[in-house]
């Protein structure tokens, strides 16, 4: 195991480790920051469906079933938050070395001279982008980024997102966050319960960069299931650029679409009909987003369908949790006596190297109509 404050070689001045050590452990701030943040390390299925238990990864990658007792969720310790500071002042120290360190061999002549300085500039470069993930994913620019998952027949399969620069917080959807990454291992695990069955219609909302209704594209097209459609919706112009592009990128036998959907607009959801299943991954920044949520499920879930939502815990967004709680507690009945309600409800740990340093969990949701509920006059 990788542990800066004990592998990351000494930096001084006219004391520079070799380019093969400092490729080597800068990959590796690389591996650990860019995994805390975005969520790479996605091997194994994190968690069950049956008994709606929670699920735990040990340190050996193996699934541990734990029963269904409220998860108590711990921050980042003392001990990573020193590992981090101590990787960004090492990578800081070089990056403040680097002109004295390239100006050794910029003087000289002939190629071996001009390939030994693009060899230190690319280091250098590594650096600067090794330096944005250990500061947190918003520093750290576009990127692409593979995730793995276990597929039909144990058959792993690669999804490749592109990750944009979150400038404030309607950025958010410009990159890929821990929930989605654990929506789509469950999509994978249990493609049928997830909705993922042929002929079905499924429509991820706040899809941002488009992980889980990529991964339901792609179990869909394993299971050669012929007349499975996919939709992805978004708001934001830009996000919908982006998600495109993963799309594209990603592309499969099952029909996918892209499209614009504004949550609170009655005319855009009408207009693409219903579906089987919704999904909804991290949708929840503000105490007014389960509600606009709960419209626009209203109008596009079908009687029979189910709306999937898991949201991830942070001490910077309280409230969260109960806010999807009270939008699907069936009070918001509709004219045909119907409501939505949460049928089933998960609460589970977060697993190290997976999501951002400051989750503090995950909460998942079934939601389903409930028919012929009235109220009293």
């Amino acid at each position: 195991m990788f542990i800066a404050s004990r592998h990351l070689p000494p930096i001084k001045p006219g004391r520079i480790p070799s380019i093969e050590d400092l490729e080597r452990v800068i990959n590796s701030l690389r591996a650990i920051y860019t995994s805390t943040v975005a969520g790479i390390k996605v091997s194994n299925p994190t968690q069950g469906v049956d008994g709606w238990s929670s699920i735990h990864a040990n340190d050996d990658g193996e699934n541990v079933y734990a029963s269904d007792t409220r998860v108590q969720y711990a921050a980042e310790n003392e001990d990573d938050s020193f590992e981090r500071k101590w990787s960004s002042n090492w990578l800081t120290r070089l990056i403040a070395l680097s002109e004295e360190w390239l100006g050794e061999v910029e003087a000289g002549e002939g190629d071996e001279t001009t390939e030994a300085y693009r060899e230190r500039e690319r280091v250098v470069e590594m650096a600067a982008a090794a330096l944005a993930c250990v500061a947190g994913m918003s520093a750290a620019g576009p990127i692409d980024r593979t995730f793995n998952f276990i597929g039909r027949d144990a058959t792993p399969f690669e999804i490749v997102m592109h990750d944009n620069t979150v400038n404030g917080h309607e950025d958010v959807g410009a990159q890929t966050w821990g929930a989605a990454v654990h929506l789509s291992r469950l999509v994978c695990r249990y493609p049928d319960h997830f909705g993922v069955r042929d002929g079905s219609r499924l429509l991820e909302v706040g899809a941002g960069t488009g992980l889980v209704g990529i991964a339901c594209a792609q179990m869909a097209s394993q299971l050669d299931y012929k007349r499975t459609q996919v939709v992805l919706s978004d708001y934001l112009s830009d996000i919908i650029a982006n998600l495109r592009r993963n799309v594209q990128v990603n592309r499969t036998s099952t029909p996918t679409h892209v499209t614009h959907l504004d949550w609170n607009s009655s005319d855009s959801e009408s207009a693409l009909g219903t579906f089987d299943t919704m999904f909804g991954a991290d949708v929840c920044y503000d105490l007014s987003h389960a509600y606009m949520l709960h419209n626009a499920a209203a109008q596009l879930l079908s009687k029979q369908g189910t709306f999937h939502v898991l949201i991830a815990l942070r001490k910077t967004h309280v409230g969260m949790k109960e806010s999807v709680e009270d939008a699907f507690s069936g009070r918001f009945i509709q004219p045909d006596g119907d409501a939505l309600c949460i049928d089933n409800t998960d609460l589970f740990d977060v697993e190290k190297g997976l999501g951002r340093a400051d989750e503090l969990g995950y909460a998942r949701f079934e939601i389903k109509w409930k028919s012929q509920i009235s109220t009293s006059t």
